[in-house]
């Protein structure tokens, strides 16, 4: 769990001078704090209890040389965002506390002298308290306290007693504690930590902020309502690849509703393999319904009561279920198997997952009805992949040395440079899972031998499970076919060096991974993967490269673009060359949707003024 701070200004120097100084003392203000350390421990002690707190310092919208330069140890407990707004619109940092879930939001009270600026941090803490009531407000001006604003949330600029941002930090605390100290907060805290929940990036951080808005908004109890009328189901979809933890995140969103005295059930739809496995395992059946139902049987709809429903792996449902379930889904009634004249009314509330590769597989080849696909994305959480999450990466298998060599009654620690390398292996495939498998057996296999598990044990762990190889030089010349070895881009500058041992490892290293992905998503034998792939790379690539080369000197003004950009240029030409997004989106592979929204995003921050 991380605490999120933020304060605003439309002075870059006034935010310039919180770095350092003023980040360190309150850093270690939070620590000794007995009201705050008090709400950590009825939160679970998810902070340190002594020392100091580790920040995370981001500077929005104004360059910041004192950000750029400061650095976060890890773990990060809280991070400080210091937005810049200029003339009151607060667009940034409407955006941050959309995407994050803030304790406190700090802002200065003028952001221009008309009526309107001259009030506007107010405006902008009064809306920020009233949509989100868990945050603690503060404003923070060199002119008087508003009037009938809250003199406990007012700090002045420049008073004798705020001279080195004092009071301020210590407002800063007492928000930070209030928030540990609301109901919902402090259960979230509590869950994550029970469920094993470690992260340090934003994009998590901006899962749970979801999840934690889904829980409240939409996972509420039912108002009871005798009126016979259509109930659809509340439905959230989590999206993310195997091992991201999408099981967790659905137990956690239970906890956090309203729905937690309910029951949680779930249902695994690989086991749901035609309409009748369906209907019986979610809706019941009586006695009778079919071969071998010799006593009737509730169902988990039935049995989750008011609580929730997991339809864990909907992507393994055919298009025969997918039509009853998108029946239930919107009007929420559903009947026993073998009573189909008496209607029931559901009360429970569901929650579905699927996995990234194959859902995105479902909808773009429409292996499902499109109105189902469209009925269960109302509500959609995607979690990215751990090797988009590097700095999660770290924390994970840190906390994972420690905890498995605790069970082994040592104390291992993960070496800087191991952890390095665990962000450049990346998982791409079982994420934090697949991340916690492998710790566990790393420190299984050393726990006698080091206290430090370092990149030689990691390495040759990684090459004991065939993850990679654990001589790659000479496999390469006894196995793979010279023509195997794809040629050096002309013009690249990797040439020099491409008779190094740690250039011919990765050669093989990604010839492998190539093979492997040409197997899975064209489904070819690994032979013809591993032909198909030395023809791509020898006849193919390198005139590519060349191509490309020309395309990222094109500027001609000393400036290169990179590869973020060249994407982006790709798709504008996509959408020119086909004269709609929806057709380019057929050709790049992509959702119709997800290629305007692309659109949209890029024409709101590229507009003039947007910077």
């Amino acid at each position: 769990m991380l605490l999120h701070f933020m304060i605003v200004d439309d002075q870059e120097d006034v935010l310039e001078a919180l770095t350092p100084g003023f980040v360190g003392d309150l850093a270690k203000r939070l620590a000794a704090d007995p009201q705050f350390q008090a709400a950590n421990a009825a939160a679970g002690d998810v902070f340190p209890k002594t020392g100091r707190l580790n920040a995370k310092i981001s500077a929005v919208n104004y360059p910041s040389r004192k950000a750029a330069a400061f650095t976060a140890r890890s773990p990060v407990h809280f991070h400080l965002h210091l937005v810049c707004e200029k003339g009151g619109s607060f667009r940034h940092a409407l955006r941050l506390i959309k995407e994050q879930l803030f304790a406190v939001v700090v802002s200065d009270l003028r952001f221009s002298d008309d009526a309107t600026g001259a009030r506007a941090g107010r405006y902008f803490i009064d809306d920020v308290q009233r949509r989100n009531l868990e945050t603690f407000g503060v404003l923070y001006s060199a002119y008087q306290k508003p009037e009938g604003f809250p003199p406990d949330r007012f700090v002045r600029k420049g008073a004798a007693t705020n001279l080195a941002g004092e009071e301020l930090a210590a407002k800063m605390i007492e928000g930070a504690t209030f928030f540990l100290n609301q109901p919902n907060v402090r259960r979230l805290c509590q869950e994550t930590k029970r469920r094993g929940l470690i992260y340090q990036s934003d994009a998590f951080g901006s899962v749970l902020r979801r999840i934690y808005d889904h829980a409240v908004l939409h996972f509420g109890q039912e108002i009871a309502d005798p009126t016979p009328r259509r109930r659809p189901r509340p439905t959230l979809l989590l999206n993310g690849e195997t091992g991201t933890g999408k099981t967790e995140l659905a137990h956690l969103l239970h906890a956090l509703s309203e729905r937690r005295t309910a029951p949680f059930q779930g249902a695994n739809c690989n086991q749901l393999t035609n309409e009748t496995f369906l209907r019986s395992a979610l809706f019941g059946h009586v006695k009778g319904a079919f071969s071998g139902a010799t006593t009737d049987r509730p169902g988990l709809v039935q049995a989750a009561g008011k609580g929730v429903l997991l339809l864990d792996d909907l992507h393994a449902i055919d298009a025969d279920c997918s039509v009853i379930l998108h029946s239930f889904l919107d009007d929420g009634e559903y009947s026993h198997l073998g009573e189909d004249e008496v209607r029931r009314q559901a009360h429970t509330a569901v929650i579905a997952t699927v996995e990234t590769p194959r859902w995105a597989e479902i909808v773009t080849e429409r292996k499902l009805p499109e109105s189902f696909i469209n009925r269960v994305e109302q509500l959609v959480v995607r979690i990215p992949p751990l090797r988009e999450r590097p700095e999660d990466i770290i924390v994970q298998a840190a906390a994972y040395c420690r905890d498995f060599s605790a069970q082994l009654g040592a104390e291992m620690e993960l070496s800087p440079k191991a952890a390095e390398w665990l962000v450049e292996f990346g998982f791409p495939s079982g994420n934090s899972r697949k991340l916690r498998d492998f710790i566990k057996g790393a420190v299984t296999e050393n726990a006698k031998a080091t206290d430090l598990l370092d990149v030689e044990e990691l390495s040759e762990y990684s090459a004991a499970l065939g993850l990679i190889p654990a001589e790659p030089t000479a496999r390469l010349r006894s196995d793979a076919p010279r023509s195997a070895e794809p040629p050096t881009p002309t013009g690249h500058a990797v040439a020099k060096v491409s008779a190094d041992a740690d250039a011919t490892q990765w050669s093989a290293r990604i010839v492998r991974l190539a093979t492997r992905a040409l197997e899975e998503e064209l489904g070819l034998a690994e032979p013809d993967a591993a032909s198909l792939c030395r023809t791509l790379f020898r006849d193919h690539f390198a005139a590519l490269w060349k191509d490309f080369e020309a395309v990222v000197h094109a500027p001609g003004n000393g400036k290169t673009m990179d590869v973020k950009l060249f994407d982006e240029l790709l798709r504008y030409y996509v959408v020119h060359a086909y004269g709609s997004p929806a057709k380019a989106a057929r050709e790049l592979g992509m959702k119709d949707n997800a290629l305007r929204e692309f659109i949209y995003s890029r024409e709101q921050r590229r507009s003039p003024g947007s910077n």
